[in-house]
């Protein structure tokens, strides 16, 4: 028995060290920057008051955060072969959302490697806003999906997250990352 309650101690203290580590860790980074060397993200923060939470599920969306008004914000990325573009993808994705019942989907190009698209969905009541980003062989796609009686500050605070995003350069000069 005594044996038995060593082994609880032991484990307990191993988990409460794992959760200091991580609470000092996210201290330190203010426990809403997120970076992925593999993906070229050197940072994109999490707006202030959002809750994040990992994505294993879906391994193209690094991040999915959440309002307390029930916002979502989410950065995805993919590889894309040479020449695609931001406007390419926003509008594939635009036909994509009107073929699934999206409203008012429109883009607004902003240069060839950043397009932003807007639409509306549950019949004008909820918004839609992405940004798209090509970066060489990466596309990153920064979505907000909120009610539109909450836009305001939801908007706001992705304005803030889409400007914190750091794309590192490839590695080595290739559209690749280096990899071969």
């Amino acid at each position: 028995m005594r044996r038995a309650n060593l082994r609880e101690l032991a484990a307990a203290a191993c988990a409460l060290a794992v959760a200091a580590t991580a609470l000092s860790a996210a201290a330190v980074a203010g426990g809403r920057v997120y970076r992925k060397k593999e993906y070229r993200v050197a940072a994109f923060e999490v707006p202030r008051g959002w809750d994040s939470t990992p994505q294993i599920g879906y391994p193209s969306i690094l991040v999915l955060a959440t309002s307390p008004d029930g916002a979502r914000l989410t950065l995805g990325v993919q590889r894309v072969i040479p020449g695609t573009t931001a406007l390419g993808l926003a509008a594939d994705a635009r036909a994509a959302l009107l073929r699934q019942g999206f409203g008012d989907a429109r883009i607004t190009p902003g240069s060839d490697e950043r397009v932003r698209l807007d639409a509306t969905f549950d019949r004008g009541g909820s918004a839609l806003r992405q940004e798209y980003i090509v970066d060489g062989d990466l596309a990153f796609v920064v979505t907000l999906a909120v009610a539109v009686a909450k836009q305001a500050k939801a908007v706001k605070d992705y304005e803030e997250a889409l400007g914190s995003l750091a794309i590192s350069p490839p590695v080595g000069g290739t559209l690749d990352g280096g990899a071969r």
